[in-house]
């Protein structure tokens, strides 16, 4: 008889789904991550179009310190695609990081983090910054990662790490940008290296790329639903984590 372990993720090996909206290509495919040894689902948004707010930061719509689930914050902000996005005090849901939302500063951190950042041009940028450099420069959105995965076209990540579920933020060499998720079960050592994430971004195209908050939070959300397998409880029950922000593209 088949474990429920067995059966709650039987999807996770050898699928390839597309689909398409006007501003974004959704697919997800299996991937054979060298170092965890493992053969994973990765959710692919692209995203043609970043500017006038079409890829956003967003918080809970009572802020930080508030945890909801991704699905909750994209279906009241009209996201056709959504992630989680960026880390959190678990206990207090208090946010970890620069965060700016739609030209709203909505954390500030003078500490220099890896940073995912568009400015008011829809300019994409990835780079160590201050809530203070990214003022300077326009931002209208950001939200800090931990790692960068990609940098000009090369893999830049050499940490070491858990094997979890990922997700992640990227632009590609068309100069889109692309919303990542892998599933796994961290608790059960499946899911990805940051190192194997890294190849993953390569694997599509990533010219920049950088990690975002994952394990039980890594949530994919399409079109209404929920598309990927997340594990709130980072064990192997399928059940979707409250978060703080998310990523939205519409």
């Amino acid at each position: 008889m088949r474990s429920f372990v067995q059966v709650a993720f039987a999807l996770i090996s050898l699928i390839h789904v597309g689909v398409s909206a006007d501003n974004i290509d959704y697919h997800s495919f299996s991937f054979n991550a060298s170092a965890s040894a493992q053969t994973v689902t990765v959710h692919v948004a692209t995203i043609s179009d970043v500017s006038g707010g079409k890829l956003s930061v967003k918080p809970p719509l009572e802020g930080c310190g508030h945890r909801v689930k991704t699905s909750a914050t994209a279906t009241a902000d009209g996201c056709t695609f959504a992630t989680n996005a960026g880390f959190f005090n678990m206990d207090t849901g208090a946010c970890i990081g620069a965060i700016v939302s739609d030209g709203k500063v909505v954390e500030v951190d003078n500490s220099s983090k890896p940073v995912f950042a568009i400015t008011s041009s829809g300019k994409m940028v990835f780079d160590d910054l201050t809530s203070g450099e990214l003022a300077s420069m326009g931002a209208v959105q950001a939200v800090a990662g931990s790692d960068m995965l990609v940098t000009n076209g090369k893999k830049s990540c050499t940490a070491a790490s858990l094997v979890a579920p990922r997700t992640g933020v990227a632009v590609n060499g068309k100069g889109q940008a692309m919303l990542v998720v892998v599933d796994g079960i961290e608790t059960l050592k499946a899911g990805v290296y940051l190192t194997d994430f890294a190849d993953i971004m390569l694997h599509i195209g990533a010219v920049n790329a950088l990690n975002l908050d994952g394990g039980g939070s890594s949530t994919a959300f399409y079109n209404g639903k929920i598309v990927n397998q997340p594990t709130c409880e980072d064990i192997p029950i399928i059940c979707e984590r409250t978060v703080t922000t998310i990523m939205c593209a519409v």
